[in-house]
C-alpha cells in the first residue's frame, strides 16, 4: 500500500513539473517575440492565464458555459488555434510604432501571429470575423470596419484600432513595411522587458505609464500609472457623495492635463483648452441623482388640402437625468462661454445648438463655482472630507440608473455590471495612479466570460 502511493504521489509530481515546465517554457517562448525597436508601447495579453482562470470557473460554473439556451459554448483550450490556423501564443503582444504612416492614427496598434493553415485562417476570417478578404500587390488582405490583416504562408501581420480604419494605402504600406523590417528585437531584450514583471491579464507599457487590467471572479480591476506634465498641488479636501447618487465624479488638479492644447466641438461651436483653463482653477464636481421632467417643443410641417405648408409644435415631456456640472470658475468663465455662444446673454441658460440633448441652467453657487444643471434649480456642493492624496473619484451604481434615461443601445450594460469605483492619488508632484474596480451583478462567474456573452439570453 505504502509502495503504491509512493508511485502514485511520484507520478503527480512528475505530471505537475513536466506542465509547470512545458508552461514556463511557453512563457519563455513567447518572450522571444519580435517587435519594433521603434515601438513606443506594448500591450501584453496574458493568453494562458486568461484560459486557465476561465477553464477553472467553467469547472465550478458548468450551467453558464455550457447550459440552456444551446449554442456555441465558450472556448476554453487551444484547440481553437487548429480551426483559426494559427499558433496561439502564451502571450499575444501588441504595439505601436513611430512610422510616419501610423502616426496618422494614434490609437492604432499592430502585432503578428504565427500561422500553421493558411487556407484554414483564410476561412476564419471571411467565416467567422466577416472580413474581406482578396489578394493584394502585398499579399493577401483581409479588412473590417476595425481591423486590418495582411498575410502569407508563416505568419500574418495586422492593425487593430478603437475607431474605424481606413483601408487606404498609407496603412496597408504600414504593415508591409513592418513584415519586411529587419528592425527586430526580442521583448525580453527590449525596453519594455518590464512588462514580464507587471501582473495582469492585460498589460499596456509605454514611456508615459503603465495600464494593467485583471478579470476576476465577479469584478474587473484596472490600474493606469502615468506621469502628468505639471506638477500638482494636492487638495485639501474632496466630496463626500451620497450613496444614492446614480454616478459621482470629482477631480482637481489634473483638468489642466487634459485641456492644455486641446479643442473641444459642441454642435457648431468651439472652445479652447487653453481658453479655458485661464478661467477654471481645475476642480470640477459632478452628480446624478436621479431624473427630472423636462418640456420640450417638438417642430412639425404639414400641409393642409391646398397644399400649404403649415409649422406646427407639439408640447411633450421627457424624462432626463438629474445633473449637476459644478466647475471652479471665475466670472471670467461665463463671459468666455458667452462670447463662444454656448450660454446666452443672460448667462443663465447653455444653447440648445451647442447642448441638444437636455435643457441645461446655468447658476452661481457658493464657493466660487458655475453650475450646469437639468434641474429647475441648482444645489449645493456635497459636503466636504479630508482629500488625502486623492486627485479624483468616480463612483457609478448602474442600479440607480433610469434606463429611460440612456441611449437603449447601452441599457444592457446596465444587466452586467453593478459597481464601478475609481480612485486617482498622487504618488508624487507629477505622477498619479488610477486604481479601480468593475463590480459585475453575477459574483459567480469569471467577468471576461460575462463580457464576452453580454446581450445573449441566459
Amino acid at each position: 500500500m505504502k509502495r503504491a502511493l509512493l508511485i502514485v504521489s511520484g507520478f503527480l509530481l512528475l505530471t505537475v513539473a513536466a506542465f509547470w515546465s512545458y508552461s514556463a517554457y511557453q512563457q519563455y517562448r513567447s518572450y522571444q517575440t519580435l517587435i519594433p525597436k521603434n515601438a513606443t508601447s506594448v500591450i501584453r495579453i496574458d493568453v494562458d492565464a486568461l484560459i486557465k482562470d476561465l477553464a477553472w470557473n467553467a469547472l465550478w460554473n458548468p450551467a453558464y458555459y455550457w447550459g440552456e439556451p444551446k449554442g456555441e459554448s465558450l472556448r476554453l483550450d487551444r484547440k481553437i488555434g487548429q480551426e483559426m490556423g494559427i499558433a496561439i501564443p502564451a502571450n499575444l503582444f501588441l504595439y505601436q510604432t513611430e512610422h510616419p504612416a501610423s502616426a496618422a492614427d494614434a490609437n492604432t496598434y499592430f502585432g503578428t501571429v504565427r500561422l500553421t493553415d493558411t487556407a484554414a485562417f483564410g476561412r476564419w476570417l471571411s467565416d467567422r470575423l466577416h472580413m474581406q478578404v482578396h489578394e493584394d500587390t502585398i499579399g493577401k488582405v483581409a479588412f473590417v470596419d476595425h481591423a486590418l490583416v495582411v498575410y502569407d504562408a508563416e505568419r500574418a501581420f495586422f492593425a487593430l484600432a478603437p475607431q474605424k480604419l481606413r483601408p487606404d494605402a498609407r496603412l496597408r504600406n504600414t504593415l508591409q513595411a513592418l513584415s519586411a523590417s529587419k528592425e527586430w528585437v526580442p521583448i525580453s531584450d527590449s525596453r519594455f522587458v518590464g512588462i514580464k514583471r507587471t501582473d495582469g491579464h492585460v498589460i499596456r507599457l509605454s514611456t508615459e505609464g503603465l495600464v494593467a487590467v485583471e478579470f476576476k471572479k465577479g469584478e474587473i480591476g484596472f490600474s493606469w500609472e502615468q506621469e502628468v506634465s505639471s506638477s500638482l498641488a494636492s487638495p485639501k479636501t474632496a466630496p463626500d457623495f451620497p450613496e444614492s447618487n446614480a454616478v459621482s465624479f470629482w477631480m482637481q488638479g489634473i483638468l489642466d492635463e487634459w485641456l492644455m492644447g486641446r479643442q473641444l466641438r459642441l454642435g457648431e461651436h468651439i472652445l479652447h483648452g487653453d481658453s479655458l483653463l485661464r478661467h477654471c482653477q481645475s476642480s470640477l464636481v459632478m452628480e446624478w441623482k436621479g431624473t427630472v421632467a423636462q418640456r420640450d417643443t417638438i417642430v412639425s410641417y404639414d400641409y393642409d388640402e391646398n397644399f400649404i405648408m403649415h409649422e406646427r409644435e407639439e408640447h411633450v415631456e421627457k424624462i432626463v437625468p438629474e445633473l449637476y456640472l459644478s466647475v471652479s470658475a471665475g466670472d471670467g468663465f461665463t463671459r468666455y462661454l458667452q462670447a463662444q455662444g454656448i450660454v446666452d446673454s443672460n448667462g443663465q441658460a447653455v444653447n440648445r445648438e451647442a447642448i441638444p440633448l437636455y435643457q441645461l441652467a446655468t447658476s452661481i453657487i457658493g464657493d466660487g463655482y458655475l453650475q450646469f444643471h437639468t434641474a429647475e434649480q441648482p444645489r449645493q456642493l456635497p459636503r466636504q472630507r479630508d482629500a488625502g492624496n486623492d486627485v479624483l473619484y468616480l463612483r457609478i451604481q448602474f442600479g440607480n440608473i433610469d434606463p429611460r434615461t440612456i441611449p437603449s443601445g447601452l441599457a444592457r450594460y446596465l444587466q452586467v455590471g453593478d459597481y464601478l469605483e475609481l480612485t486617482g492619488r498622487q504618488l508624487r508632484e507629477n505622477r498619479v495612479v488610477l486604481q479601480g474596480n468593475l463590480r459585475m451583478r453575477d459574483r459567480r462567474i469569471n467577468s471576461l466570460a460575462q463580457l464576452l456573452t453580454m446581450g445573449t439570453a441566459r
